[in-house]
């Protein structure tokens, strides 16, 4: 299970101390339940991955977050891995994360466990205090004030669909008064590929490449398989006379 790319906007718009933004990618074949409230973990609102039991990305009634992306790293991969879905549930079914020691309680299980999965991002924490582990370097970061892209390398990295999206999620706070999500959801629909000349060297064919270089994903076949953007979501916390925080997603099922 995969999660191909996220934004994040940490305290730039002062009506929405947090936005995320975000597109997974997976085999249209992998069976998947859409976002909703778990009847069997009533905290947690997130999709489902059917085939292995986690998810790509959710929160819980305490207003924590968790997401997940891969790491592509071919020479990294085991066969027999865990999967790396299970981060998700696991955190958002913790205690109330105000408590920094829970932070940090989990993060030293991410680097003593971490090994058993095949390389991941994780961005996981509250409204307050967001950090992202990447399982590669065995570094947790505190994710600073501004936009921010997660994808399958490293935090904030040079890629272009990167890149793109962070300076897309910035002009169109800086321009908006009230965030739409219908608007954010646009943005990810960018499905622009890179320059050859711009691609990431990751360890895949130059076709591959290609096909994974743009923001949103359009259905294609790798390894035998149709692959794609299979959803689109959007996070919004909204601070004011009330605060309140709800996810957004639409579902795309290929051709």
């Amino acid at each position: 299970m995969t999660m191909c790319i996220l934004f994040v906007a940490k305290n730039v718009h002062p009506d929405y101390p947090l936005i995320i933004a975000a597109n997974r990618d997976e085999y249209f074949q992998r069976p998947t339940r859409p976002p909703m409230w778990w009847p069997e973990a009533p905290h947690i609102f997130a999709g489902k991955d059917l085939q292995a039991g986690g998810t790509w990305m959710g929160y819980n009634t305490q207003q924590q977050v968790a997401a997940i992306t891969n790491v592509r790293r071919l020479d990294l991969q085991q066969d027999q891995a865990k999967s790396r879905g299970e981060w998700v549930p696991e955190f958002l079914s913790l205690p109330s994360c105000d408590s920094t020691s829970m932070l940090t309680d989990f993060t030293k299980r991410l680097k003593q466990e971490s090994h058993l999965y095949n390389p991941f991002n994780l961005l996981y924490g509250n409204t307050e205090r967001l950090m992202v582990f990447n399982s590669v370097s065995q570094h947790s970061t505190a994710l600073e004030d501004g936009v921010h892209s997660i994808s399958n390398g490293m935090l904030d990295d040079s890629w272009p669909k990167m890149q793109q999206g962070i300076e897309a999620l910035h002009h169109y706070i800086a321009a908006s008064e009230l965030v739409r999500p219908n608007e954010l959801f646009e943005l990810l629909m960018n499905d622009q590929p890179a320059p050859d000349d711009k691609l990431p060297n990751t360890g895949v064919s130059l076709r591959y490449e290609k096909i994974l270089s743009s923001i949103f994903i359009p259905p294609s076949t790798l390894n035998g398989a149709l692959y794609g953007t299979r959803s689109s979501s959007v996070l919004l916390y909204k601070t004011g006379q009330t605060q309140s925080m709800e996810m957004l997603s639409q579902q795309y099922h290929g051709p």
